[in-house]
């Protein structure tokens, strides 16, 4: 008889894989680690993925669809690129007031090399970048690239959220008014 997996045991996984990542790097989370943590034991880890690699891929991918969707729905919700900039930055932060290390997680997978895009992700990526340039075509430089609109919409947010959690120049949450101004700085950027 196959076993049930407890949905709730796995959050707690799930969320303590993200924690140790955030705190320790990829490198330092172990199988052993995450269980002892997380309050359960290894071979329960091991029944659901084969390796710490599976389960940071899985978790990876969980957190890149929860960006993508909430890019995507920007996109079709705002039909200007300000408004656009404005409502996914928004979003970004406020996915930070209710799980800081979600957005920290996938800054931290996106810088380490050990950790894949699947063609599928990166489908995904062209395709949503593809939209964008379209959606905002008249409001974009006609020089800027895939590349540089990724790395000022998501990219750039990510590493200001991280400057922030870090307190390298303040330590205060990021408010309306630091969305607004980022918002038209990345705007310049774009146009």
């Amino acid at each position: 008889m196959a076993r049930i997996t407890d949905e709730n045991k796995m959050k707690v996984v799930k969320q303590t894989l993200l924690d140790i990542i955030v705190r320790d790097g990829s490198s330092n989370a172990s199988i052993a680690k995450m269980a002892k943590e997380a309050g359960v034991s290894a071979g329960y880890l091991y029944r659901h993925y084969d390796s710490k690699e599976s389960l940071l891929q899985a978790l990876y991918l969980e957190k890149f669809d929860l960006i993508h969707s909430i890019l995507l729905k920007s996109i079709q919700s705002n039909p200007t690129l300000e408004g656009f900039l404005n409502h996914f930055f928004a979003e970004i932060v406020e996915l930070t007031k209710v799980n800081e290390n979600e957005v920290l997680f996938l800054l931290k997978m996106m810088t380490d090399y050990s950790i894949k895009l699947t063609s599928d992700m990166k489908g995904q990526l062209s395709q949503a970048v593809k939209t964008f340039k379209e959606t905002y075509s008249k409001e974009l430089d006609s020089n800027i690239n895939a590349e540089q609109i990724f790395t000022q919409t998501l990219g750039s947010i990510l590493l200001f959220i991280n400057m922030r959690k870090r307190a390298v120049f303040t330590s205060s949450y990021i408010s309306k008014q630091d969305i607004q101004t980022y918002t038209k700085m990345i705007l310049k950027a774009l146009q």
